[in-house]
């Protein structure tokens, strides 16, 4: 449940204001730093994507991608063997957001807010050998011998290229066949993919010296349509998924089966329901300083899903269904599908802990041209696709009172700093506003970055 900073830039504690600060801090409903005098807005059309991963952050792959440069780390040419050694262990996110629905209305004191968000969050970090299967198929080295789409059956002799592995349709071991324990050690994934109704208040206190303050507090509902997570680590396995076909009804017959009880029916709706609420304050001055913090994501997850069987399951003939091994999204794709790895599993429900984060934020208003903004955030970083500390500083530049362009510096944990930017279009009288913002613009000026990703807003009216 990790959240991208949407329409906010490197700094979405410090910045977010309206329905946008639903999640970040709701104290942003009546305290807005970018439009003071906002009284309400809606929206229907935006969100984005980001994709990061170290993978990104080699020079080498860039150079191929972009066809510059020969060095000997050049990815052209690579055995199956050498691209699985590659991005085994590479940690590889993906978070995305679709916002479908937002209302926002400000009074003197009071501000209200709603948001409807489709949010899909994954990660994936493959060990050696889930890697090799995952790339080279039934050329991997845990088979002794490869069945190839002739129908013969050769030796495994570790050596395949690209095009021939894309040839191998399975793989056989000719001793004890390794455990699937084994060849997932040192792998750890999952995505979650849910539907998010958020409400928020927020109240402004009066002013003294100069400062006002805002509290806020929001809740969220959570339906959840999928959620997978495996983590295998030296012996250690866990592996569990919960999959919805949607909120239709496939059939009145099966409905009628039911016979009307409650776990009859809600087995049709979706398969996860979980409950957050957050809580928020901004204390800021008329002269465009303020400060912020908020707790946010203070709830849980239930998911009606499988655990998976892993101890003491062999690895079975393989199939590859990667037909590109260079396509990482092919590879990412099997990776997360549980039909890859299981065969047997049993029922459960299961409790997840939300991703509990403090956040802290403040920004400075330099005349009315030049904004100054920064936060950080501290985060449960055990839940998925979350990282431990994210902070981040943004410059913003007002042209011509309609034109907001802003720069910005943002760092996850240990990996390397991003570069956002972007540019809004927004009337200071209200109406029709938009925005783009790249979620790292360094390969501008340097060989790599470690991320792609983008935030876009295109239809949105404010008043």
């Amino acid at each position: 449940m990790h959240r991208i900073p949407v329409g906010t830039g490197a700094t979405p504690v410090a910045l977010a204001g309206d329905y946008r600060a639903l999640g970040w801090n709701p104290a942003g409903l009546t305290f807005h730093p970018l439009f003071p005098d906002l009284k309400g807005t809606a929206s229907g059309l935006e969100g984005g994507f980001s994709v990061e991963s170290n993978v990104l952050e080699r020079q080498d792959l860039w150079d191929d991608v972009l066809n510059r440069g020969s060095g000997d780390g050049s990815w052209t040419g690579l055995s199956a063997r050498d691209w699985a050694g590659r991005l085994a262990s590479d940690r590889i996110r993906v978070d995305g957001e679709l916002l479908t629905a937002s209302a926002y209305r400000r009074t003197k004191r009071w501000g209200f807010a709603y948001s409807s968000r489709q949010q899909v969050a994954g990660e994936m970090q493959l060990g050696g050998l889930a890697a090799q299967i995952l790339v080279a198929g039934g050329g991997a080295s845990v088979f002794d011998q490869v069945i190839l789409a002739s129908g013969d059956t050769i030796a495994n002799d570790g050596s395949w290229t690209l095009e021939e592995a894309a040839g191998i349709v399975g793989g056989l071991a000719t001793g004890p066949a390794p455990l699937l324990a084994a060849i997932l050690d040192g792998t750890r994934g999952g995505f979650s993919w849910v539907r998010v109704h958020e409400l928020g208040i927020s109240r402004m206190w009066g002013e003294r010296e100069g400062w006002t303050l805002h509290t806020g507090v929001g809740g969220r509902l959570l339906l959840g349509n999928g959620y997978f997570s495996v983590n295998v680590e030296g012996g250690e396995a866990d592996a569990f998924g919960a999959f919805s076909n949607g909120f239709g009804i496939p059939s009145m017959a099966e409905i009628s089966s039911s016979n009307g009880t409650w776990d009859g029916l809600r087995k049709w709706g979706p398969v996860g329901q979980g409950w957050a609420v957050d809580a928020g304050a901004v204390l800021a001055h008329k002269d465009g300083m303020w400060i912020s913090a908020s707790l946010t994501d203070i709830g849980k997850m239930e998911w009606r899903g499988e655990r998976y069987v892993i101890s003491g399951v062999e690895v079975p003939d393989w199939e590859s269904g990667v037909a590109d091994p260079t396509s990482i999204q092919d590879i990412a794709v099997a990776a997360m599908q549980p039909e890859t790895w299981f065969g047997d599993a049993v029922p459960e429900t299961r409790r997840v802990d939300l991703p509990a984060a403090f956040h802290a934020g403040a920004g400075k208003w330099f005349g009315t041209f030049f904004l100054l903004a920064a936060d950080a955030t501290l985060a449960n970083g055990q839940a998925l696709a979350t990282e431990t500390l994210r902070m981040g500083a943004t410059g913003m530049l007002r042209v011509g009172g309609r034109v907001f362009i802003d720069l910005g510096m943002r760092k996850i944990s240990e990996s390397v700093f991003r570069i956002p930017a972007g540019v809004v279009f927004a009337a200071p009288q209200g109406g029709w506003q938009a925005g783009l913002r790249a979620g790292d613009i360094q390969a501008l000026w340097k060989g790599a970055q470690p991320e792609i990703g983008m935030q876009t807003c295109f239809i949105r009216w404010a008043w």
